[in-house]
Parts: structure tokens; C-alpha cells; sequence
């Protein structure tokens, strides 16, 4: 299992999985289950990205959610939406996606009138931007308990920190001691 969460009190999970190679998909959410599966063996971009685009899927596209709203869209709209939010919020950590993105995107767009377009840009913003902050707010988490840990080992290595008055404010600098 890569992780799992939990939306609207039920329980999900993603996972990696063989599929086979002429199957054209690099993953999908299992509406029952409430289950992410992605092809094993990408790279680790169009894996990421795989996860996001499906992650999507699972925020907006679950049954049951639109069911409970009265929401009904077709398979070219959700298409459109889940890999637009997938691309904004690899854009936004600097995952260029652009090459695999925009041809997906155009492809199941193609047809579309205008208004249908325009509609689902703000779901796009208001998902990506949802995304956006909980991964920034994950990662954050992620680097300072790793910060902790290797300050609590180079201290258990018998080196110490000491903060000295510098220009810089923050900065803390080796105090050259050695116990």
C-alpha cells in the first residue's frame, strides 16, 4: 500500500498493481472499494502524477459524493477535471507534466462546448488548491521531523549547535565542540 485516508467517514487507500501492458491506463479508483490502483513500474513522475490524478478522481468523481450532491458528469468531463488537477498541483511543486497533460487533456475535451469548460474551472482551482496546501502542509511535517531526527543524532554524536548574533537572524552556527 503507497498510504491511505479518509473522506466523507469512509476509509481509502492506494496501491500499486501489475496491469497489463496493452491496457492503456496508468491507474484508476475503484468506486466500491474506495481504492486507488496504479501501474507498478513507472517512472516516479507519472507515478506521482498517476496518484494525484486519481486522488482527484476519488474527491470528486466518487459515486456515492455525487449521488449525495445531485451531481452527474460524463466520463470526458471527469477526464478533463481529475488530470487538469493532477497537472496544477504537480505544476505547483515543479513536476512538469505538460508533455503528458496537455494532450490528455485536449483529447478528452475535444467536443466540449465552452460553458462546460468554464464550469469545471472552478472545481479545478478549488481541488488543486485544496491539494496544494494539505501536500505543502504534509511535506512541512515531513522535514522538520526529519530536521529533528538528524539534529538529535549529530547531538547524540557528541556535536553541539550553539546560536550566535549574526546578520542573519535564524542562522545557527557549528560551535566547533566536540565532547
Amino acid at each position: 500500500m503507497i498510504y491511505s485516508w479518509k473522506q466523507s467517514g469512509k476509509s481509502h487507500q492506494c496501491r500499486y498493481d501489475s496491469m497489463r501492458s496493452k491496457d492503456l491506463q496508468n491507474g484508476y479508483y475503484h468506486n466500491l472499494d474506495k481504492e486507488i490502483v496504479i501501474k507498478k513500474e513507472m517512472s516516479q513522475s507519472q507515478t506521482l502524477k498517476t496518484a494525484i490524478h486519481e486522488t482527484a478522481h476519488a474527491r470528486l468523481h466518487d459515486k456515492e459524493i455525487m449521488e449525495n450532491q445531485g451531481i452527474e458528469k460524463d466520463r470526458l468531463t471527469k477526464e478533463v477535471e481529475a488530470e487538469s488537477v493532477a497537472y496544477c498541483v504537480c505544476s505547483a511543486f515543479e513536476l512538469d507534466t505538460s508533455e503528458y497533460s496537455f494532450p490528455y487533456i485536449a483529447g478528452w475535451s475535444s467536443g466540449k462546448e465552452m460553458r462546460e469548460l468554464k464550469a469545471s474551472m472552478d472545481v479545478i482551482r478549488k481541488t488543486a488548491g485544496e491539494m496544494i496546501d494539505e501536500l505543502t502542509e504534509k511535506i512541512e511535517m515531513m522535514l522538520e521531523q526529519k530536521q529533528e531526527k538528524l539534529l538529535a543524532a549529530v547531538e547524540a554524536a557528541g556535536y553541539r549547535f550553539a546560536k550566535e548574533e549574526s546578520k542573519f537572524p535564524t542562522s545557527a552556527v557549528y560551535s566547533g565542540r566536540h565532547s
